[in-house]
């Protein structure tokens, strides 16, 4: 990849800033404070976006630091050329409302989103860029700091060669996450088994209203048949009626013939047995009325309880079949608090998948270990060597991380080197490390006031094993002896004054 152009519109300190690189060496001069950094931090947020910050932390982020101080629109522009391809990327980090690329080879706009963004750059992400093709000066100020400063950044490539992996914190990560299912998984069981003492408490409760409504439903039906069998008794009887009424009939007869044949003797008697009977019958009637009215009443009110008991009996069969309802749902309820006790839930699963992932990363670092160190330990090497005349040979990382020089069959630790020699040897590690991680892809390097501690003999031989990789390099620096020196090797370069 080569960075082709930049127009920054507003982004820290500049305004309306334009630079065309070129596409071999360049030399960004400043003195301090005149916004060399900003110019890598742009070039860095245009590619994969500016760092934001939530609540404390937003006052210290990259946003905020670079937030435009002449209050122009905080956006630019950079143009890049990727597989021959030219690609115009714009950034409005403000909203990014107006973010897009457009590749100008064949027109076409790009969907804007990291993805896209990603595999224009060939799926080189921000940790790689980070800690490869970008490189500040070490900041330690002692030998042994600096020594563990670059046996740090080395650790961080054992295995698989990727700073954003590392295993030891990968372990821990799955571990805290297996932690927090297992707990999760715990709450779940303490909550299933609370859930389960209640509805069976609920169960039993409601078991036991069922047998008392049963029990209350057959009382009703009992006194129901009760009324209606001492109903049947009550009701009075019509045949003394019939009897006085057939008496009355008969004695007419003989009173009729009595007066046909002149008996009147006959006819006087019978009419007075007639009389007689007459005053039963109505004596009879009296009573028939009566005790009808006392029948209708008592039947009256008799319906009425049978309706009342009925009622009372539908009201409680309907509240009944609700609590077997109930019953039958507590029961559904209570076989599936059961069924999920015993099941394998997702945090179970989640802990088996996080195990095998264990394993797995386990067994891939295992197998791999020394596949990419291996590659960078000698790559790095052999850049140590180029940049030092052969002083050194080797490079050499132990498995406790700690690193050692070889220098004329000598094995030397890294702790016992000067600081120039140290810093070579961290040059050598970032090269190595960006040729293998980026597969030995052509990515510009930038170094950010990077060789103030190295000497002219040192600094010479890093300026010309870089012209001889043919990569672009942007150096930023405040000294003119990067010029200088490029000028006494003869090496073209673009000069960038700020």
């Amino acid at each position: 990849m080569i960075i082709d152009e930049l127009d920054i519109v507003a982004f820290g300190k500049l305004n309306n800033k334009q630079i065309k690189f070129s596409h071999n060496i360049n030399v960004i001069y400043g003195e301090n404070e005149s916004g060399k950094s900003t110019i890598h931090s742009f070039i860095r947020s245009m590619l994969y976006g500016i760092d934001r910050g939530r609540g404390r932390a937003a006052k210290k982020d990259a946003y905020t630091k670079y937030n435009p101080w002449s209050g122009n629109r905080f956006s630019g522009s950079l143009g890049i050329i990727q597989n021959e391809k030219k690609y115009i990327i714009n950034r409005d980090f403000s909203d990014g409302k107006d973010d897009s690329c457009r590749c100008l080879d064949t027109g076409e706009l790009i969907p804007f989103n990291k993805n896209n963004i990603f595999k224009i750059l060939d799926n080189v992400t921000p940790v790689i860029y980070d800690n490869t093709v970008s490189i500040d000066q070490l900041k330690s100020v002692t030998g042994s700091e600096l020594a563990t400063e670059v046996r740090n950044y080395m650790a961080s490539y054992q295995g698989f060669g990727d700073a954003s992996l590392d295993i030891e914190r990968a372990m821990q990560l799955l571990k805290m996450q297996k932690k927090a299912y297992k707990d999760d998984e715990k709450k779940r069981q303490d909550n299933l088994q609370k859930n389960k003492i209640k509805t069976e408490a609920k169960l039993e409760v409601v078991e036991k209203e069922i047998l008392a409504q049963r029990e209350k439903i057959e009382a009703l039906k009992e006194k129901y048949r009760s009324i209606v069998g001492e109903a049947k008794f009550e009701k009075y009887s019509l045949k003394k009626l019939y009897v006085y009424i057939l008496a009355l009939l008969i004695s007419i007869i003989p009173v009729i013939l009595g007066m046909v044949f002149n008996l009147m003797w006959i006819s006087v008697a019978f009419l007075l047995g007639g009389i007689l009977l007459a005053i039963g019958f109505f004596m009879e009637l009296k009573k028939y009325k009566t005790m009808e009215h006392i029948y209708k009443d008592r039947l009256r009110k008799t319906r009425n309880s049978q309706e009342k008991i009925k009622l009372m009996v539908k009201s409680l069969v309907d509240d009944y079949e609700e609590k077997k309802v109930n019953q039958e749902n507590l029961v559904d309820e209570l076989k599936d608090i059961e069924e999920n006790m015993y099941a394998k839930s997702t945090q179970v699963i989640e802990e088996e998948a996080i195990d095998y992932a264990i394993d797995v990363i386990w067994g891939l670092a295992s197998n791999h270990k020394n596949t990419v160190g291996d590659k960078i330990k000698k790559r790095a090497g052999e850049i140590f060597g180029e940049i030092t005349k052969g002083k050194y040979v080797s490079v050499f990382l132990e498995e406790d991380f700690s690193l050692s020089v070889v220098e004329g069959g000598r094995v030397i630790p890294i702790d016992r080197l000067s600081r120039g020699t140290i810093e070579q040897v961290y040059f050598s590690l970032r090269m190595a490390v960006g040729e293998v991680l980026l597969d030995n892809k052509k990515f510009p390097l930038f170094f950010d006031d990077t060789f103030p501690m190295y000497d002219k003999e040192r600094l010479q031989t890093v300026l010309s094993w870089l012209n001889k990789e043919k990569r672009q390099v942007i150096i930023s620096t405040c000294n003119t002896r990067e010029m200088e020196l490029l000028n006494e090797l003869g090496i073209e370069y673009k000069l960038i004054r700020l």
